[in-house]
């Protein structure tokens, strides 16, 4: 017993993330067809709909789920090399910056949009570069700080203009997906805080973080499921 709960309690985010990808895309992605090869390569496979987050949030979640599963997948077949540690922290900042981005541009300008994409790619890049070669996460940790301040006021404004504007039949998806990453980017700022006093000791506070977030994400499927059918 002790060996399962400590199994789950060091590799809980990796199996959360697997369910929830494979759940979200059995239950929510509303296009077809799909298939388990489809899944297995689902950034490549369904790329043009996770570009266009406006119209398809619910590949947010998904997407996401995605990158922290294989992200872990990498670090334990790397024996936890750092570096492979690092790429999969800057491909999920990547992502999640991208993502509510491009939630709020596309369609209005894809000019902006792409100008925005480059600006993030050099953030992230930068901050990867400058931790490597300082051989140090406090300063990607120092990156992430202000990207998850960008997600959390993104998301509350994304969340708001859903209820301001009356658009949550329309937009269950999205806000379920928002009301997330909400979540999920407070408690990331918090845990930067505490990381910056120790990166190793208190790396458990981003662990939980993501973990309380993942929970949000899986407890959400029924619900959001029941509301579609009742609000279309």
């Amino acid at each position: 017993m002790n060996a399962i709960l400590g199994f789950l309690q060091t590799h809980g985010v990796l199996l959360l993330s697997g369910l929830i990808a494979l759940l979200w895309y059995l239950f929510l992605f509303r296009y077809r067809p799909r298939s388990f090869i489809r899944f297995a390569a689902f950034p490549i496979s369904h790329f043009r709909l996770v570009l266009d987050v406006r119209e398809n949030p619910y590949t947010i979640p998904i997407t996401l789920c995605y990158l922290i599963f294989a992200g872990g997948i990498a670090s334990i077949v790397s024996s936890s090399d750092p570096h492979a540690f690092l790429i999969g922290w800057c491909l999920a900042l990547l992502y999640e910056l991208s993502a509510l981005t491009a939630y709020f541009l596309i369609p209005k300008s894809k000019r902006i949009l792409l100008v925005c994409s480059v600006i993030i790619l050099l953030f992230v890049g930068y901050g990867a570069i400058k931790t490597i070669q300082a051989k140090d996460f406090q300063i990607m940790n120092n990156f992430d700080f202000a990207a998850q301040v960008y997600i959390f006021i993104g998301s509350i404004l994304a969340v708001a203009g859903i209820i301001i504007k009356d658009r949550f039949a329309k937009e269950v998806d999205a806000f379920f997906v928002f009301f997330g990453l909400i979540i999920y980017s407070f408690l990331q700022s918090l845990s930067t805080i505490m990381l910056a006093f120790d990166f190793v000791q208190n790396f458990d506070f981003a662990y939980y973080a993501t973990l309380i977030t993942l929970l949000f994400w899986l407890v959400s499927i029924p619900w959001v499921k029941r509301l579609k059918s009742r609000l279309t």
